[in-house]
């Protein structure tokens, strides 16, 4: 094997190498999503147990920039509702998401040390044959 192949397959291994990187920083923002997801969920849900609890007749204000709208209950309690059906569409798709990169990571990992393996061995050989 010659130096300019040995170079080649170097350069393939590097990327492989860097697809495997790049493949880690997608599953953990994936993760990352998915957890922030739902914690936004679970606080949607602490809400609206609040909001239920709250007598009707008072009054309960919403949020908008630095300033507070005053709005039904009822109403509140719907949006947080559709927040905790937002929140739990999102999760189930990073989740399906992760899944399918875990795959890809596994698969690229395993590429990776195939092509690292074979490729320490052309080097020994190249080294050993020039000895």
């Amino acid at each position: 094997m010659s130096q300019h192949e040995l170079k080649e397959r170097q350069k393939q291994v590097i990327e492989a190498e860097q697809k495997v990187q790049l493949l880690k920083q997608k599953v953990n923002a994936t993760r990352t999503k998915a957890d922030s997801y739902n914690k936004e969920g679970r606080r949607s849900q602490l809400t609206e147990a609040e909001l239920k609890a709250v007598k009707e007749g008072v009054n309960c204000y919403k949020s908008v920039g630095r300033m507070f709208v005053l709005r039904p209950t009822e109403e509140l309690i719907k949006e947080q509702q559709e927040k905790q059906n937002t929140c739990e569409a999102e999760v189930k798709k990073a989740l399906a998401l992760d899944d399918q990169l875990t795959k890809s990571l596994q698969e690229a990992e395993t590429e990776f040390q195939k092509m690292y393996k074979q490729f320490m061995e052309e080097v020994r050989l190249v080294q050993g044959g020039g000895k």
